[in-house]
Parts: structure tokens; sequence; C-alpha cells
């Protein structure tokens, strides 16, 4: 079984262009934007994913899964999108600094 995360999802369709490139067609597939699910049923043997690192460390350190990093060269994109004549808490601004700070370091 194959668990794939929502359509739209920027690493769901890295993941099908991978599967497409090694010629491996799943038939057995269960779609969810649900996370916390696809790692419940990878853990339980269920079958597998793809999934951002971060998603599933603990669970991999921990030995709960076992995880295995493919050669890609995916391009994603993360937005924060807010309305530029509205209020900014403090706490938004920082998140949109930190954002920039740390995003110019993804480009390298």
């Amino acid at each position: 079984m194959v668990f794939y995360t929502e359509k739209e999802c920027s690493y769901r369709q890295e993941f099908e262009r991978y599967l497409q490139k090694h010629h491996y067609v799943p038939t057995n597939v269960l779609e969810t934007a649900n996370v916390e699910a696809i790692k419940k049923y990878v853990t339980n043997g269920l079958g597998v994913s793809y999934l951002p690192y971060y998603t599933v460390k603990s669970e991999s350190e921990s030995g709960l899964l076992r995880t295995k990093f493919i050669e890609t060269d995916p391009v994603f994109f993360t937005q924060i999108v807010y309305h530029k004549k509205k209020w900014i808490s403090p706490a938004i601004k920082a998140l949109i600094n930190l954002s920039r700070e740390y995003g110019r370091k993804w480009s390298v």
C-alpha cells in the first residue's frame, strides 16, 4: 500500500515522479491530508509513504520507522501570505523576518 498526501501537496508530486521514474505504478493507494495518520499506518507496517524528514524524525530516531533518503532534485516553495493593509502583530513580524533569514540559506 502506498500512502499519499493530498494531490496538491508538493512532496506527494515529488513521490509520484520518483515512482514513475522507477516504473512503479501503485495499485493499492490511500490518500489523506493527515500526516499523523500516514505515520501511524506506516509504523504499523501497512505500507510506505514519502514525507519530509522533519515530520518523521523522532519516529526514525527511536526506531519506529525506517527511513530511506532518496536522491532527487525537488523544488519546494514555501509562502507566507498576509494582508498588506492590515496590522501585523509582533509575533507575525518575527515569523516573517525569521522566514526571510532562513529562506536565504535554503536557496544556497
